[in-house]
């Protein structure tokens, strides 16, 4: 999975100095451009399509308001965080209307400046992932009217779920989606999906993550890989994503489970 890109706007050169040198690796994030102005922000935003803009508010040419404004009318998939020393309401009812997700008052410590970035990033993806269940359901009508798709039944005798199931536990690793399977099977995803949960009890999700924490309680007992490192072979680069599910799956931390197992090993 390739890094968030995140873009910084602020116009003094030790406060851009200071954040681009933050520890973006830990949160899956690399620092694609920093911009001076808001100007130079909207023409770098154009062109490198940011996932994430961390951006101060008063600056010249174009504030970092404006400068919001004009990237959200041209790119919606984006999210923006503010970070200035102005603790006035009506910059932060702005920010927050125009759909800025955090606003972090200067000074800011990198952990809380961390942490707003990682909120951020987790409300675009759950955005990002309502937008594609969205047009995988307007496909599949579209499809359906216009005969692009099977319609439910035609193909059903066909479909081979536990070729499918072995195909999701055999790519737990990388990043792998509904869209993937539709792909190789040829059949509509939402279709896959209830198929799925129709023959095994279990949705794609719901199989992707069994095996996901299945491997990874294995790798926390018979290795020392820092947990982190654990994330990453399961394919999930985000490390807090991943101690969230697993501590849903096991009512514990991946740390605790670990500290647990090798107490009861000895």
């Amino acid at each position: 999975m390739e890094p968030y890109k995140l873009l910084i706007a602020d116009d003094e050169p030790h406060i851009r100095s200071g954040l681009t040198a933050l520890d973006w690796e830990s949160i899956h994030v690399e620092v694609c451009g920093t911009a001076s102005n808001g100007k130079e922000a909207i023409d770098m935003a154009s062109s490198l399509l940011p996932d994430l803009i961390l951006t101060d508010i008063r600056m010249p040419i174009v504030d970092g308001l404006d400068m919001a404004e004009q990237i959200l009318k041209e790119n919606q998939n984006c999210a923006i965080l503010f970070l200035s020393g102005y603790e006035d309401f009506e910059y932060v009812k702005r920010a927050l209307k125009m759909g800025a997700c955090d606003y972090i008052l200067k000074p800011a410590v990198p952990e809380e400046i961390l942490k707003g970035c990682r909120e951020a990033l987790k409300r675009l993806r759950d955005k990002r992932e309502h937008k594609q269940i969205f047009d995988q359901l307007r496909s599949m009508v579209v499809g359906t009217e216009e005969g692009g798709w099977e319609r439910e039944g035609v193909k059903e005798g066909k479909i081979n779920t536990r070729e499918i199931v072995l195909y999701i536990e055999s790519h737990y690793q990388e990043e792998l989606a509904l869209n993937d399977l539709a792909k190789a099977y040829h059949f509509n995803p939402i279709y896959i999906n209830r198929m799925l949960k129709r023959d095994t009890g279990n949705t794609f999700l719901e199989i992707l993550s069994n095996k996901r924490m299945s491997v990874a309680a294995r790798l926390l007992e018979d290795t020392e890989l820092k947990v982190n490192q654990v994330a990453e072979r399961v394919g999930i680069p985000d490390q807090r994503y991943f101690s969230t599910l697993f501590k849903k799956y096991f009512q514990c931390s991946p740390r605790e489970y670990r500290k647990a197992w090798k107490r009861k090993g000895t």
